[in-house]
C-alpha cells in the first residue's frame, strides 16, 4: 500500500495514500483532498464561522465531561516536554494572570485552598505526602513506595502529636 499514490482534488499534486483521510463514504475509501488541503480547508472554515464553531465545542464539553477530562489527561501526559517549554517561555506571562484571577476571585480561592488542606493536609492523603517528598527531593522509587509514604504519615502525626501537647 506504500507505492499507491492518488492526486488531491484541490491541490492537484499526486501524493501517496498516507497523506489522504480514510472516509467510508467514497468507493476508494480515502478523502478527495489530501490531509494539507483538508487541514487548510478546516482552519478557514473556523475562521469564518468561529461563533458557530465555539458554541459547537461548548455544548460537546458540556454533555462530555468525562470523555474531555480523558483527552485532556491524554494530551497532557503525551505532552510534557511542549508544556515545560511553554511555562519557561511564558513564566511572567502565566504569572500576571494568576495575580488577576486572584484579584478577581480571591474568595473562591481562599475556600478552595481551605477545602484542599482540609482534605489533602489534615487527612495526609498520599498526594499530599508525595507533594512533600518530591518538594524535598526524595527519589522516585521512595515517593511511590506505600510502606515509606506511610512511614513518613506517622512521622509527620507524631510531630504535629508533639507539638499540641507542648502548646
Amino acid at each position: 500500500m506504500e507505492n499507491l499514490t492518488k492526486v488531491c482534488s484541490r491541490c492537484k499534486v499526486e501524493k501517496g495514500v498516507d497523506d489522504f483521510y480514510k472516509t467510508k463514504y467514497l468507493k476508494c475509501g480515502l478523502t478527495s483532498y489530501c490531509k494539507g488541503c483538508c487541514s487548510k480547508n478546516t482552519a478557514k472554515y473556523n475562521r469564518e464561522n468561529s461563533e458557530k464553531v465555539k458554541k459547537r465545542w461548548d455544548e460537546w464539553k458540556n454533555n462530555n465531561p468525562e470523555k474531555l477530562k480523558k483527552y485532556k489527561t491524554k494530551w497532557k501526559t503525551s505532552n510534557t516536554e511542549k508544556i515545560k517549554k511553554y511555562y519557561e517561555n511564558n513564566a511572567d506571562k502565566i504569572k500576571e494572570k494568576s495575580r488577576e484571577y486572584y484579584a478577581h476571585n480571591s474568595i473562591n480561592v481562599n475556600k478552595c485552598n481551605a477545602e484542599y488542606k482540609k482534605e489533602f493536609i489534615v487527612n495526609l492523603k498520599d498526594e499530599y505526602i508525595k507533594g512533600l517528598l518530591r518538594c524535598q527531593n526524595y527519589p522516585q522509587e521512595l515517593i511511590n513506595n506505600p510502606e515509606f509514604i506511610e512511614v513518613k504519615r506517622l512521622l509527620i502525626k507524631t510531630k504535629r502529636l508533639c507539638k499540641t501537647s507542648q502548646n
